[in-house]
């Protein structure tokens, strides 16, 4: 049974952020558990789900950064290992990137877990979605001021009425058609982005088509197989691994947040 500061074992759900909230947002560092965000009053994030375009494309070394921008905001997507599908992936495309939030020199960037070119259409959907919880807020704000105007108005309560409904009646048609085709278009982006988050796609996406896999992933399949709920002790995975430099590849692991010691020569996948 978890401890209080102990998450689930349970893989933590992609939150949908957009880079400016994930900027705003505050970063926790503790040391029994994962890094995640804090955002809208307190909830919790420890996993990512974002879009973005592609700007800029740098690599250095094995290291690639990929600069995104979303419309509200920029962000770095830093990739410690090479791929053929981060190779594959230029300036001006639009990508699907699930992952974690993490610091380096007091900036934010994404540590991706998965990234896949989309249509532009992904980006069209989450922006209307967005649009339209913040439309929905804003709505039952100025909702609220106009009750109170009313109410304080030295006018009859009907003339007030009249005047409330002669303004929004023609608004309200236009509304309602545009609401139906929104709620078509967010259905099928939340069957999308459902089916990106099973858990069988994402072993899939995260293996290219030959079947190799990298070395993080070697690591983190071997701790995922090994693993029956109480973490797994490094030596054992040293001794199950067949890399080379596996206590390194353990260490940058432990770096980037991808697993956490429960106890001293104890990890865990997050």
């Amino acid at each position: 049974m978890p401890t209080k500061n102990e998450i689930p074992a349970v893989r933590p759900a992609a939150i949908c952020l957009t880079f400016k909230e994930i900027i705003d947002s505050e970063l926790r560092l503790p040391e029994d558990e994962p890094p995640f965000l804090i955002y809208a009053d307190g909830k919790r994030a420890y996993r990512i789900n974002t879009l973005g375009t592609i700007v800029n494309k740098e690599k250095i070394g094995n290291i690639t950064n990929f600069l995104l921008d979303d419309g509200s905001a920029t962000l770095v997507a830093r990739f410690f290992e090479e791929s053929k599908n981060i190779e594959a992936l230029n300036p001006g495309d639009i990508v699907l990137i699930i992952g974690k939030v993490r610091l380096f020199n007091e900036e934010k960037y994404l540590s991706p877990e998965i990234v896949k070119k989309v249509s532009p259409l992904w980006m069209k959907l989450r922006r209307l979605g967005y649009s339209k919880s913040n439309e929905a807020a804003t709505k039952i704000k100025n909702n609220s001021k106009l009750n109170v105007e009313i109410k304080t108005e030295q006018q009859p309560a009907n003339f007030a009425v009249n005047i409330l409904n002669t303004g929004t009646t023609k608004k309200n048609k236009i509304e309602t058609k545009l609401e139906n085709k929104i709620k078509i278009k967010l259905e099928e982006e939340r069957v999308a982005e459902e089916v990106v988050e099973e858990e069988e796609i994402v072993e899939d996406l995260m293996t290219s088509k030959d079947n190799t896999e990298f070395p993080f992933q070697k690591i983190g399949n071997i701790i995922k197989d090994m693993d029956s709920g109480s973490g797994v002790l490094i030596e054992d995975i040293l001794e199950k691994s067949p890399l080379k430099d596996t206590e390194t590849l353990i260490k940058k692991m432990l770096e980037k947040g991808d697993i956490y010691q429960i106890t001293p020569g104890k990890v865990k996948l997050l």
